[in-house]
């Protein structure tokens, strides 16, 4: 994603840390001002961060028409360096840096910024403290290599979240996942998921639970709950934050978690006062003299009140006509881009998905295995996709102002419902495909029909 140079700031007389963001040699020159433009964005939310868990931004320039970002110099060495040392960490230091970069990741979180592609590598490790570096710059990986990159995916898969390879925008549980992966690898000495390829290691982030637990200890509970699939379900920062301040080495023999037992006293304990006798109740102390208030005197009995004419019940004036909300054309036009966008990025996953599968497949059945898992993952996705949208175009035609949205996005969408329903007769993936002469390319005219259908499903 970049270099990285040691610099000294003349000016300041500090040294620092140099990176300059490199590009894919195919990013055309529009496209490359608009990712200096995105880079200068990121740049300056990173900034805003001021946290010691953070490594801070204190410039961005242009050179050769590349981003080029000053950073403060932080001196220690990654953490993917100090694994390929060490190959694991004990549990209470493994906790230890956990609990740092969470305070960390809190703090971003906090400013509405999310890191997507937190890894050991990305994690500074000093004696003291441990720094993430590398916020802000993630996204314009994403941005570069999802229009300029074949195959490219955003970070390493093995760290890189369920809903991110799925094709969704990444959010602070995204961080989490990668969290618990990073810890994962820190406390075990090895990768949470494994796969031949890329397509095989997708499938096992997606689908398949992460290695058996060797020597995580106490922390196999929290990293389960961090590498949950559903983000909806994956345990919180602020749960696994309380789980690890149970199992850092300052933490042990305590009675809080995260902090150091108090220093023994050779002060004798004062006495208690005389008559009292302590209870044994999670320490508390009963205070003498206090007694329970007498219960109040019953009311005197009321009389029962003469009977009376019954009374009709008021009537309620008519409602008033609740005026029906108009939908705008800015309104419409934004359901319209939304819905397109949306699609749009799924078969872009699927697309780069597509052709890292068909480019070095290590057999012919593996090739119709990876087909026929992708074509499943993306009738299912683009399946819900439209699926919400003709939910919404429902509800929308009874709207005053959603006329117009569904005139002009009923035809879109059935054109695509077409399309997805044709596909089992458009693309046949059996074994029949291993048996002929030539099943090599009979497999790769398939990769082909399933290209013309993403193509034509997202700029059709």
């Amino acid at each position: 994603m970049g270099r990285v140079w040691s610099a000294r700031d003349e000016l300041l007389d500090r040294r620092v840390a140099v990176k300059e963001v490199v590009f894919a040699a195919d990013v055309g020159d529009r496209q490359r001002d608009k990712l200096l433009r995105r880079m200068i964005v990121e740049a300056r939310a990173a900034a805003r961060l001021n946290h010691p868990g953070i490594t801070t931004v204190y410039d961005v320039v242009e050179h050769d028409g590349a981003p080029v970002i000053v950073m403060e110099f932080v001196a220690g060495g990654s953490l993917a360096a100090l694994l390929r040392e060490r190959t694991r960490l004990p549990v209470p230091r493994v906790a230890e840096i956990g609990v740092q970069v969470l305070e960390a990741l809190a703090e971003a979180h906090a400013a509405g910024v999310v890191h997507r592609d937190l890894k050991p590598d990305n994690i500074l490790v000093t004696d003291r403290r441990a720094v993430i570096t590398d916020f802000g710059i993630a996204a314009i990986a994403d941005a570069s290599a999802g229009l300029t990159t074949t195959g490219g995916l955003l970070g390493t898969p093995a760290y890189t979240s369920p809903e991110q390879l799925n094709g969704e925008p990444a959010t602070p549980a995204s961080d989490l996942w990668a969290f618990g992966a990073t810890l994962y690898a820190a406390v075990e000495g090895r990768l949470p998921f494994n796969g031949s390829n890329l397509w095989t290691l997708r499938r096992a982030v997606c689908e398949s639970e992460p290695e058996p637990f060797r020597h995580a200890g106490a922390l196999v509970q929290i990293l389960t709950a961090l590498l949950t699939k559903d983000p909806r379900e994956r345990a919180t920062l602020a749960t696994a934050a309380a789980e690890l301040k149970r199992h850092t080495g300052a933490s042990r023999g305590s009675g809080s978690p995260g902090r150091p037992p108090a220093p023994a006293s050779d002060a004798p304990a004062p006495a208690p006062p005389a008559g009292h006798r302590p209870s044994r109740r999670l320490g508390w102390r009963l205070r003498p003299g206090r007694r329970t208030p007498p219960h109040p005197a019953p009311p005197p009995a009321v009389p029962p009140a003469a009977p009376t004419a019954p009374v009709a019940p008021p009537v309620a004036p008519p409602a008033a006509p609740v005026p029906t909300r108009v939908m705008g054309a800015d309104a419409v036009a934004e359901l319209e881009r939304a819905a397109r966008e949306r699609l749009r990025k799924q078969v872009d996953v699927h697309l780069r998905l597509l052709d890292v599968i068909a480019a070095s497949p290590p057999t012919d059945a593996d090739l119709l295995t990876g087909l026929k898992n992708l074509k499943d993952t993306h009738l299912h996705r683009v399946g819900g996709i439209l699926a919400d949208e003709e939910r919404e175009l429902s509800r929308l035609r009874d709207r005053r102002g959603g006329e117009s949205y569904a005139a002009h996005h009923a035809e879109w969408l059935a054109t695509r419902r077409s399309a997805l329903d044709g596909l089992d007769g458009t693309l046949v993936l059996s074994a029949a495909l291993l048996t002929g002469d030539s099943p090599r390319q009979a497999l790769l005219d398939a990769v082909d029909v399933f290209r013309v259908h993403l193509l034509d499903l997202r700029d059709g």
